[in-house]
């Protein structure tokens, strides 16, 4: 009996280590990793790969399994404490065994194997592979039980099964960069910016807006010398002009919101029309608009465009400044290319690109 409770405790150790391990590995190695090692005819990547290709299945059968493993190591304990001290008070020595035995458990059963599946996600899910496969197939009636209350609770909470496995690749990405990153493939910069792009491109630009009402209403009829001084006191480095007419026409409730600009300035262009260092062209424009003001064209976006297409279309037209506008053709923002292209390398957030001129 004391042999049977030892097999069992240590098996149990074991089984317990493994599903552990093999958690932390699922999260952390990448599917191309697996992929190559497929394309080279390994079965046992092969086998890894269609378990990790179903994760609600895999995840299952940790959870599953880890259960097993713990009431497995917990009836070998009463069996190990009844055989050793038969003739004691069963209920106390059964729960200090247990408390003496948890620590123990903890470390070599839950933290030490999902450390070093940590740092060998690969050379670990290899290694428990083969009690993975088997308990697969071991625990399918439990696991599959499992896979239909989830079906029925995604149906009912309206959860996407596709924004599990965008979240799952996404992650996935993460790991190939930083690898990359590690073998010296790339730069920091490089990774930080992929990251940035397929962490944000499917969000719209109508988010990251800065509301007009942020900005001071800059018309054509204003001089330079007004502008910048209250760009300065505004703390704005660009800022959109309005024609004179078309704020006049209207009332100042509607030129404050849906106005479009005609254009923008920026405080170096107003610091070389002040000194009077415009050239030629310049001149004749500003002429023709019937304006000083060294006003520059704006970028007009549609608010349906993503993050990236509005990033792409501002580098494509070359602007630095856009105009956010909705299906109404109404202006409900603006955007800036160094405030994208920090978002896109990860230096601000969305709640810090809305507070930032």
């Amino acid at each position: 009996m004391i042999l049977f409770s030892v097999f069992l405790g240590f098996g149990a150790l074991i089984l317990s280590a493994a599903f552990s391990g093999s958690e932390t590995a699922f999260y952390r190695i990448p599917k191309l990793r697996l992929r190559l090692d497929v394309m080279e005819n390994d079965s046992v990547a092969q086998r890894m790969l269609r378990l990790i290709n179903n994760p609600s299945m895999f995840v299952a059968t940790v959870l599953v399994g880890n259960n097993v493993a713990n009431y497995m190591i917990s009836l070998a304990t009463v069996l190990f404490v009844s055989y050793l001290l038969p003739y004691s008070r069963g209920i106390f020595v059964e729960v200090g065994s247990t408390l003496i035995l948890t620590p123990f458990l903890f470390i070599y059963g839950e933290m030490f194997p999902k450390y070093l599946s940590l740092r060998a996600p690969n050379r670990m899910l290899r290694f428990f592979s083969p009690i993975l496969v088997f308990c697969y197939w071991l625990f399918l009636p439990a696991t599959l039980l499992l896979q239909i209350i989830n079906l029925v609770l995604t149906y009912f909470l309206g959860t996407p099964r596709q924004l599990l496995q965008w979240t799952l690749g996404r992650q996935e990405l993460a790991l190939v960069l930083d690898e990359g990153q590690e073998t010296g493939i790339l730069f920091d910069t490089q990774r930080r910016l992929a990251n940035g792009v397929f962490g944000v491109s499917s969000q719209l630009i109508k988010d990251w807006v800065i509301p007009q009402s942020h900005f001071p209403i800059i018309t054509t009829a204003m001089k330079p010398e007004k502008v910048l001084k209250m760009a300065r006191q505004n703390h704005c480095v660009e800022m959109p002009v309005y024609d004179h007419e078309q704020c006049f026409e209207n009332n100042s409730a509607e030129t404050e919101y849906g106005t479009i600009p005609i254009g923008y300035v920026r405080i170096i262009d107003l610091e070389i029309a002040i000194r009077n260092q415009l050239d030629e062209q310049s001149r004749l424009l500003l002429h023709l608009l019937h304006t000083e003001l060294p006003i520059r064209s704006t970028v007009e976006i549609s608010s349906r465009h993503t993050l990236l297409t509005g990033m792409i279309l501002m580098q494509t037209l070359h602007g630095s400044f856009g105009c956010v506008v909705n299906e109404h053709r109404q202006c409900i923002g603006f955007v800036r290319s160094d405030q994208l292209r920090d978002v896109l390398l990860g230096k601000i957030s969305l709640t810090h690109s809305l507070t930032v001129s």
